[in-house]
């Protein structure tokens, strides 16, 4: 029967390097948790601190008229033009100017992400829908259609969104 023997070897024989290099990596790990949490906390509170604007009906039926003017404009601007990008990012524009106006929020400025989680589904849809043609190389899309969604957008707004 074979006799086997162990050799022990010292606490610290083995290489540091490995331990030094765990620690780092579970203090970077910690970080990155750390600023995930901060980030979403802070995009929370600043969503938290925003105050809708209160409108009488007569104070947004006027301004539903204004917008649908704008509509209009662009309308016949794009029968001139035929530029499809640019009566994309105007339609962006009216959609965003007319829903700050009405609510009181910020949301020009705004991304997609961010505005979802302000929780204005009519807006999200239309942004959505515009940002393919909007950024694409070559863009392409429904004008009419588009431009019908957000006359409709704007006429269905009421003041309890």
């Amino acid at each position: 029967m074979p006799y086997f023997t162990v050799e022990l070897r010292e606490p610290h024989s083995f290489m540091t390097i490995w331990l030094g290099l765990a620690c780092a990596l579970f203090v970077i790990a910690l970080a990155l948790a750390a600023f995930t949490i901060w980030k979403m906390k802070q995009e929370r509170d600043a969503l938290k601190g925003m105050q809708v604007k209160n409108m009488t009906l007569a104070e947004l039926n006027a301004l539903k008229e204004r917008y649908l003017q704008e509509c209009s404009k662009l309308e016949e601007t794009l029968h001139e033009t035929n530029d499809i990008r640019m009566v994309y990012q105007r339609l962006s524009e009216i959609s965003r100017m007319f829903v700050s106006e009405a609510t009181g929020l910020k949301v020009q400025n705004c991304t997609l992400s961010q505005i979802r989680k302000m929780k204005l589904p009519q807006l999200r849809e239309m942004v959505e829908e515009y940002y393919d043609p909007e950024f694409a190389v070559r863009s392409t899309g429904d004008v009419e259609g588009a431009l019908a969604k957000t006359e409709r957008m704007i006429t269905r707004w009421t003041v309890f969104q």
